[in-house]
């Protein structure tokens, strides 16, 4: 089970790509969602968002799951 902090990260994450997925494709919002962790999260952000998704991603809408995916390099 995520903690209370990585919980967190997965809400905001989910309601970024919940926001944005309205304005674009699905290939825009990828690109928008990550662009939007890469500029506004802070490292250790990343970090926990990125190491949540290799472990488990389970709590992670399409968008949001794709979007970390691309954040990590995969």
């Amino acid at each position: 089970m995520p903690s209370a902090k990585v919980n967190n990260l997965i809400k905001m994450v989910n309601q970024i790509a919940a926001n944005i997925c309205f304005q674009s494709t699905e290939q825009e919002a990828v690109a928008k969602i990550t662009n939007h962790l890469q500029l506004f999260w802070a490292k250790s952000m990343k970090q926990d968002i990125i190491e949540y998704y290799q472990q488990d991603g389970e709590g992670l809408s399409e968008l949001a799951s794709q979007a970390v995916a691309r954040l990590a390099g995969q």
